[in-house]
């Protein structure tokens, strides 16, 4: 009897894990999103947003002091790997929601939001000065080099 309970228990969990890995070929961030924001400032700063999905297909809204309008490019499942894997490996979870810095009202507030296994945390610091930790600030370097968001802020 034991031995068959045994049995019972290891084909239930080798099902179980089995329904919980990733289908061959969909990424392990399939279904995932990141949402990038850049705020104002009083001077030229770009404003725009990025929304990353986890199949790579990335948006790009732009606003104000750069290209406006909606574009779309896709980046690679590598480049995506490192965008969500940087945020979930750093605890992004886990942070405060706010990073604020008011006592330069000039400097413009980057928003990060991240929706991965229906869970979404949305982090607002200010940009260059920030109690943040200092990853979060790399991070929107990051994500920007990695999209390549040059071809639309270089531009007005």
């Amino acid at each position: 009897m034991n031995n068959l309970l045994r049995i019972i228990f290891v084909l239930s969990f080798s099902f179980c894990y089995s329904c919980a890995t990733v289908e061959k070929g969909k990424s392990e961030w399939e279904g995932s999103t990141i949402e990038f924001a850049r705020g104002s400032c009083f001077g030229m700063c770009p404003v725009y947003m990025l929304t990353v999905h986890g199949n790579g297909k990335v948006y790009y809204n732009g606003y104000s002091h750069t290209k406006e309008g909606i574009d779309s490019t896709t980046i690679s499942k590598k480049s995506v790997n490192i965008l969500f894997s940087t945020l979930i490996n750093n605890g992004f979870f886990q942070l405060e929601s706010k990073y604020l810095n008011t006592s330069i009202p000039d400097l413009p507030t980057a928003t990060i939001s991240l929706l991965h296994l229906n869970n979404k945390k949305t982090v607002q610091h200010t940009s260059g000065i920030s109690t943040a930790p200092k990853w979060v600030g790399e991070f929107d370097y990051t994500i920007d080099s990695i999209v390549n968001v040059e071809r639309w802020t270089s531009q007005k």
